[in-house]
């Protein structure tokens, strides 16, 4: 592979097909949601209370599509008709590091692929703050427990968890920095890895 830093296409820069969603445009901020209860999630999805917008309305859509396929477009659509008729302001965006046909049925797993698995799930709620949060670490918990049925692998050489609430790794930049360093270490072709 050539120098990333050399690099004049994606593909060279890049090596694995990444796919993020984010919860705004650059120029906006995502919503930390007081009650998610009208995202109609499932009782076993997470501890409910406050929690992230977009992350709520990605999980309401996956676990309330009874189980059906669905598009990249399809979910990214449904996302922002959600948030939008929630009231919300932020447009979810879709970025990919590889031109990706967006009519592809949504997977979290590598089709075919080695069926090793790892995640990271980062929540800051930036506790004692004057921009605190309530809502970052159930989203961590609502999105663990989602990601284990779809077949992520828990335990600590699968799932790394950093949470400011001084039982967990604090997702400091230099912790934060390391769980990356963790998540491809050794990744090959095939593997399905996961960041929140």
């Amino acid at each position: 592979m050539a120098d990333p830093a050399n690099a004049t296409e994606p593909e060279e820069a890049i090596a694995a097909n990444v796919i993020m969603f984010s919860g705004s445009k650059d120029e906006q901020t995502s919503a930390d949601v007081f009650d998610i209860s009208s995202f109609d999630l499932p009782s076993d999805a997470g501890p409910g209370g406050a929690g992230g917008a977009c992350t709520n309305s990605i999980l309401s859509i996956v676990y309330n599509s009874g189980g059906e396929d669905m598009t990249w477009v399809e979910l990214l659509r449904k996302m922002h008709d959600m948030m939008k008729e929630k009231g919300f302001e932020q447009v979810p965006q879709l970025s990919s590091s590889r031109v990706k046909d967006l009519n592809n049925k949504v997977q979290l797993i590598h089709p075919g692929g080695t069926g090793r698995t790892r995640a990271v799930l980062i929540g800051i709620n930036y506790v004692g703050s004057n921009a605190e949060l309530r809502g970052c670490w159930n989203d961590v918990e609502s999105m663990k427990n989602w990601l284990v049925k779809q077949g992520f692998k828990e335990g600590p050489d699968n799932m790394k968890i950093l949470l400011d609430d001084g039982f967990h790794m604090n997702p400091t930049g230099s912790n934060i920095m390391e769980t990356f360093k963790w998540l491809a270490e050794g990744a090959e072709a095939g593997d399905s890895l996961f960041v929140h």
